[in-house]
């Protein structure tokens, strides 16, 4: 197993990476199926192993050190498409579904 940045554990790396995105503890917590206390433990951890006070200490350690990634501008536009694909796929099935909806009910007629 690969040894990672400041000792942090696989799971801690997850919740930091996470807190760049922007997530709160609340958020991280769900991304990640744990209780919002126990992400409140990992970043105490986190800022134990730093030796740092705070998620915005913790957040440009990570992407400075290159511990975390942040999107290129390249990248950024790349999901931005990829989202606007999403976004189409689902108007396009909302509308069929909305067509189906009406040969249903014109067949009961």
């Amino acid at each position: 197993m690969a040894i990672l940045p400041f000792g942090l554990t696989p799971r801690e790396l997850q919740v930091v990476t996470l807190l760049c995105d922007g997530l709160t503890n609340a958020e991280i917590g769900r991304e990640l199926c744990i209780e919002s206390d126990t992400v409140t433990r990992h970043l105490s951890t986190v800022f134990d192993k730093t030796g740092l006070s705070n998620r915005v200490g913790v957040a440009m350690l990570a992407v400075r050190s290159g511990l975390v990634k942040l999107p290129t501008p390249e990248r950024a536009d790349l999901l931005e498409k990829i989202e606007e694909s999403f976004q189409r796929i689902e108007r396009h099935i909302a509308r069929s579904r909305m067509l189906v909806g009406q040969l249903v009910i014109k067949e009961k007629s």
